[in-house]
């Protein structure tokens, strides 16, 4: 399974060639869409890797032994 990191950079490549089919686009309202979607998914790859930094100082209780 790719980790919480390894899915934020891919959701940033989507977004950087997303943001390329944008400058192709002739009409300002898709160029307009296509730039929005691609924020849309920077925000999601940054909200992955807030979640990748909370779960890495949360102690595994279960490789502890503990059972909470």
């Amino acid at each position: 399974m790719a980790s919480f990191f390894d899915r934020a950079a891919d959701w940033r490549r989507r977004a950087k060639e997303l943001r390329a089919s944008a400058e192709r686009m002739v009409t300002p309202a898709a160029q307009a869409s296509l730039r929005d979607m691609a924020a849309a998914w920077e925000h999601h790859a940054a909200n992955l890797e807030h979640t990748a930094l909370k779960f890495s100082r949360t102690p595994n209780r279960a490789a502890c032994g503990n059972k909470g």
